[in-house]
């Protein structure tokens, strides 16, 4: 099992907010849950030196179906997550830079330009909505990774909550290369 866990509050220090606390700039009923989530894909990816840009437009998730190769071997991801992800990505959204003052958001078409021309190492995210279990212990995410035009890889992270950290409990890999 792949073990990293992200702090909360190191995410408030870097991304301005925590699961359940408002954004800055927004009035005191509008949450995001899901920025720490986000923020842990960007870490698990690896691109802490600034060259990484966040799509501005959700990607759509589709799970593998039940018995293919990529899942032997693996616990499973609870159903629930996977109906609730599967539902919440049907339709694209936007990632709004004012929501997420501090995650890198880019136009999609710009994001994937630079991506495929390779210029300046530039890795380019991908996240789906955020499927999270009724009582926010588990939280379930599909991001895909641009890196050049042959370079790339999506993923789902099923990660668990404990106390103010989240674990990575699981990634499962639908394409690498």
């Amino acid at each position: 099992m792949l073990a990293r866990s992200v702090s909360i509050a190191a995410l408030v220090f870097s991304f301005g907010c925590a699961p359940g606390n408002p954004e800055p700039g927004l009035s005191g009923t509008q949450v995001a849950p899901e920025v720490a989530v986000y923020a842990l894909v960007v870490a698990h990816v690896g691109a802490a030196d600034g060259s990484v840009a966040v799509e501005d437009q959700t990607v759509a998730y589709r799970p593998l179906p039940e018995g293919n190769w990529l899942l032997r071997g693996r616990a499973a991801v609870p159903r629930e997550l996977v109906t609730q992800l599967a539902r919440a990505s049907a339709q694209t959204l936007q990632l709004d830079p004012q929501r997420y003052p501090r995650l890198p958001i880019t136009a999609r078409t710009v994001a994937r330009t630079m991506a495929e021309s390779a210029l300046g190492g530039m890795t380019v995210i991908g996240v789906s909505p955020v499927a999270f279990s009724s009582d926010s212990a588990e939280a379930l995410v599909f991001y895909e990774v641009r890196c050049g035009p042959i370079c790339g890889k999506s993923a789902e992270l099923w990660l668990e909550r404990r106390g103010t950290n989240w674990l990575l409990r699981q990634e499962i890999i639908h394409r690498q290369g």
